[in-house]
């Protein structure tokens, strides 16, 4: 049968503390095989008093006393008979051992002392053991099932041959006198102290494996004159069921260490004000084995090659090194630790540095996967403690973090798993909640530097699920610095935040990784004060904004909202919508000046090679107060793309820049830099002004195109670019500019310079090297594509001129360009400039739209109707195109009318004449387009020949004038169509057909 090794009490005893007489007085409860005490002997070359006899049993050799104590400068060892591997060594005596010299054993065999009323360590007691030493003060050792050796039932006992070296451990049952020790004490292999309370000074190490055991109270100290170490080559137990109080900060030399695993295990909170050093795993434990609570009111340093894993902190500044992973459920930051914590400037991974000093600012710092967590310079005398090997090397560089609050101003926050970083481990960090903020100085700057993700997840509940660095006084907001090599994630409606709502200015927030989403969380600055507001920067190659997720800076007081710059070299996408109860909110990008402010919105900046906005996501400056709104610059070096609207039709994908209702504030500038724009299912890009405010200007370069293409889904929202000024503003729109290579504008995709207010509107100008189309109308035929600019309503102001530059301009299926006027304001002028040919062809399926090009006055405006000019080689209308500064219903389908100056009888030119060319050479007519255009639909390019006269027609639709005399046109006779345009030589352009010779 299998047996183990436990101490057990039996009868409750009080602990003595007087020092007993320094003799060894062996009982008489072993009978003649009694423990014998050579007083004279030598021993390793020195007097010594040698202790012989006692029970053998197998490998075990047993001594029984009344009293053992060993005295002041005295040597006491006990013999070690061949075969002998552990000496147990009880005393029956009321009063405790004090060991005052020292106590060996003479040989390699393990040691155990048991005393259940105590045992006391001098300062000049040191042990003299090569394998293990175990003091107790148990009442008795069980072996297991068969029984046990007691020292307050003796005559009970049972000596039995089990090997107590494995099975002691976990084995005591009660403990009732202390252990006290202010000594030296070092033992060649596993050291353990186990008591009813353990008050340790002095040094304590063991080449193997060191266990510190109170049943109820575990206390440490150290003081200048004497340092206390608790160093172990193995594992180090500290373990107080009721309570471990350490306080060992006094002498820098201080400090508890291992090569092995180190825990400290307590039913409550452990006071470690301490620096810990393990070769291998650290932990805090309930009795439980779960996570426990560390408390260190002076601060704490926790260097571990292994994982480092507790469940709550509360106290001075902290610094863990782990070459593992750190999980850390609560952290509180009391103060700083201004005489034992570590100064230095560290390197992130991505270049830059930070200064971490614990000893002035309150400090949370915490290392995880790094290869240099120090040398433990205190430990002396023991070979086997400078040499690092661990039974189990780390596996990861997680740093898993609950909730932090630095709770005085100043304060830091960093969380790194890059530092000296383990190239064989790598992890990500994961944290819950941190807060830093300050309401009387500056708030502390929180950093963090991941090996592989940041992953920031809500809980929904308040003041959980977010990372505060705001500033509630003068003092400023902390700095907010997140770097990792893969994906920082934050999520579930975490707020990452640092904001001010006095005098104190912001703090800026950076995040620098491989990809960044914010899924359904908010990231961004604001002031509510006199401050301003910091900045938002992000460096990544892929941005994603999620479900309601919002990125922005804002100002609702005083001061200024700082700038939104995003670097995504990859893509940037803003998507969908967020659902909290029955509202929703769109995803975002924004700068924004809120209502009752004066502050400025803040610029945004967008430097990627793809941005795609889509399902109702927008990107936005805008104010809705004194404060302008900022400019709103996109830079994407392949592609924009702003895609349908939200899935509950509340929200337009969009680019905006506006000015709200009620602000007197400028709208910001609209600038996108990119080779295509596509512009799709109700999507918008707009620069408008709602309220006092000019709108900005909107200006798009997109070196290969630009598309805007249909309506949204329920067919409510126009896809289009505008830039307006809406009914009650009074400020000014902006100018809109699109410069392409290729503008198409398809099945009721717009671009619309409007003013509905007292403003003017915005002059629109589109430079297009190669074409422009408008074709179609949208799909329920209530919206034609176009290109506009218009007065409407009850404004006052004028509309812009609309001025196109390209090489061929198509409107076609209902496509339209005009500019018009509804109301008091004067319309603009319409300018083409075609280098080749501008085609009007046909109208829209149900007939409601043509395809034209208008300068109109409409209804019962009183503003003036704009003027059309054209220059272009080829000019085409036909198939129901109109071109006019008026749409008359009586107008001729399929004609093209001009005003020139000297106005011509088109009465007789266009019913009763034709061209006929002549072989003399009085002067020459040119037969053109308004120069080089086709004589008809389809036909080539024609150039000048001579013409004689211009007669009439035949009656019987011949073009001999032999046939018939010339005479006017009269009713009955036949209508002929011209066939083409003719300029004759005086310069008056005709529409009529060739005479036929």
């Amino acid at each position: 049968m299998a047996s183990s090794l436990t101490l057990l009490h039996f009868i409750p005893s009080t602990s003595n503390q007087a020092h007993a007489q320094s003799n060894i007085v062996p009982d008489d409860t072993l009978g003649a095989n009694g423990s014998v005490v050579i007083p004279d002997a030598s021993v390793k070359g020195l007097p010594a008093e040698l202790i012989e006899g006692g029970v053998q049993q197998g490998v075990n050799l047993f001594h029984s006393f009344d009293q053992f104590n060993v005295g002041q400068g005295l040597r006491v060892y006990l013999a070690n008979p061949a075969g002998i591997e552990n000496i147990l060594s009880r005393v029956t005596g009321m009063n405790p051992s004090d060991i005052q010299g020292t106590l060996g054993v003479d040989g390699a065999a393990n040691l155990f002392l048991l005393n259940p009323n105590g045992i006391i360590f001098g300062s000049n007691a040191s042990l003299d053991v090569e394998g293990s030493f175990v003091g107790s003060t148990a009442n008795a050792i069980a072996w297991g099932d068969d029984g046990y050796f007691s020292a307050t039932e003796p005559e009970s006992s049972r000596l039995l041959t089990i090997n107590p070296g494995a099975l002691f451990f976990n084995q005591v049952a009660s403990v009732s006198g202390n252990i006290i020790n202010t000594g030296t004490l070092a033992v060649g292999k596993d050291f353990t102290l186990s008591g009813l309370n353990l008050d340790l000074q002095g040094q304590l190490s063991a080449g193997g494996n060191l266990t510190l055991s109170a049943m109820e109270t575990l206390k440490i100290r150290d003081s200048i004159a004497l340092p206390f170490v608790a160093a172990a080559g193995g594992k180090l137990l500290l373990e107080g069921n009721q309570r471990v109080d350490i306080l060992a900060l006094t002498d820098p030399d201080s400090g508890l260490f291992s090569l092995g695993d180190m825990v400290l295990r307590s039913a409550n909170p452990i006071s470690g004000d301490a620096h810990y050093w393990s070769g291998g795993n650290f932990s805090i434990e309930d009795i439980d084995g779960s996570l426990g609570n560390l408390s260190s009111p002076r601060g704490s340093i926790i260097r571990s090659a292994g994982d480092v894993s507790f469940n709550s902190y509360d106290g001075a500044s902290l610094q863990i090194f782990a070459g593992g992973s750190v999980t850390v459920d609560n952290v509180k930051i009391t103060g700083s630790d201004p005489t034992n914590n570590i100064q230095e400037t560290v390197t992130l991974s991505n270049g830059t540095t930070i200064s971490i000093d614990g000893s002035t600012r309150p400090t949370l710092d915490i290392r995880a996967g790094t290869k240099d967590i120090g040398n433990p310079s205190a430990i002396t005398g023991n070979p086997n403690l400078n040499q690092l090997e661990l039974s189990k090397a780390p596996t990861t560089a997680n740093i898993k973090i609950g909730e932090v609050i630095i709770e005085p101003p100043n304060g830091q926050v960093f969380i790194t798993n890059q530092y000296e970083s383990n190239s064989v481990v790598t992890g990500s960090i994961e944290v819950t909640t941190i807060n830093t903020s300050s309401e009387v100085g500056n708030a502390g700057d929180v950093i963090i530097d991941s090996g592989k993700d940041i992953i920031l997840i809500g809980t929904n509940t308040d003041n959980q699920g977010l990372i505060f660095a705001d500033t509630s006084g003068p003092g400023q907001g902390g700095q907010i610095k997140l770097v990792a090599n893969q994906e920082i994630l934050l999520s579930d409606r975490f707020f990452l935040s640092s904001d001010t709502f006095d005098s104190g200015n912001g703090g800026e927030i950076t995040i620098e990784a491989e990809s960044v989403t914010v899924d359904g969380a908010v990231l961004g600055t604001r002031t509510s004060g006199e401050g301003d507001a910091g900045s938002v920067s992000i460096k990544t190659k892929r941005l994603q904004v999620l479900d309601g997720g919002r990125v922005s800076t804002n100002t609702f007081a005083q001061g200024d909202a700082g700038n939104v710059t995003i670097n995504g070299s990859e893509s940037v996408k803003v998507i969908g919508i967020g659902v909290s109860g029955e509202d929703t909110f769109p995803s975002l990008i924004s700068t924004q000046a809120n209502l009752d402010s004066t502050g400025k919105a803040g610029n945004l900046i967008i430097n990627t090679q793809s941005l795609l906005v889509e399902d109702g996501a927008q990107v936005s400056v805008s104010t809705f107060a004194e404060g302008d709104a900022g400019s709103l610059t996109i830079n994407a070096s392949e592609l924009v793309q702003v895609i349908d609207q939200s899935p509950d039709g509340n929200f337009p994908s969009g680019i905006f820049a506006q000015a709200n209702p009620d602000s007197t504030g400028d709208a910001g500038d609209l600038k996108i830099n990119t080779q295509q724009l596509l512009l799709q299912g109700g999507g918008q890009v707009n620069a408008v002004t709602f309220g006092e405010g000019d709108a900005g200007n909107v200006t798009i370069n997109a070196s290969e195109s630009v598309q805007i293409i249909g309506v949204s889904a329920d067919g409510n929202l126009i896809t289009g670019i505008f830039a307006l000024a809406f009914e009650d503003s009074t400020g000014d729109g902006g100018d809109l500019v699109i410069n392409t290579q290729s503008l198409l504008l398809q099945d009721g995709g717009q671009v619309n310079a409007s003013t509905f207010g007292k403003g003017d509107g915005v002059n629109l100008t589109i430079n297009a090297s190669e074409s422009v189309k408008v074709i179609g109308v949208s799909p329920d035929g209530k919206f034609p594509s176009g290109i506009f600019a218009r007065t409407v309503g009850d404004s006052t102001g004028d509309a812009g001129d609309l001025k196109i530059n390209t090489q061929s301009l198509l409107l076609k299926d209902g496509g339209q360009i005009s500019v018009s006027t509804f109301a008091q304001g004067d319309a603009g002028d319409v300018t083409i400039l075609a280098q080749e040919s501008v085609r009007l062809i046909g109208k829209s399926p149900d007939g409601k739209f043509p395809s034209g090009i208008f300068a109109l006055a409409v209804g019962d405006s009183t503003g003036k109707g704009g003027n059309l000019i054209f220059n272009t080689q080829e000019l085409l209308v036909f198939d129901g195109g109109r071109v006019g500064t008026t749409i008359d219903a009586s107008l001729i389908e399929n004609s093209l009318t001009f005003l020139p100056d000297n106005q011509i009888d088109t009465t007789t030119l266009l019913s009763n004449s034709c061209i006929l060319r002549s072989r003399e050479q009085p002067g020459s007519l040119i037969i053109t387009g308004s120069g080089g255009k086709p004589t008809a639909p389809g036909s080539a390019k024609i150039s000048p020949f001579a013409t004689g006269t211009v007669r009439t027609i035949p009656s019987d639709g011949s073009s001999s004038s032999s046939t018939q005399p010339d005479r006017p046109w009269q009713i009955g006779d036949p209508i002929v169509e011209p066939q083409r345009v003719y300029r004759l030589a005086d310069g008056r352009l005709v529409l009529s057909r060739e005479c036929l010779q």
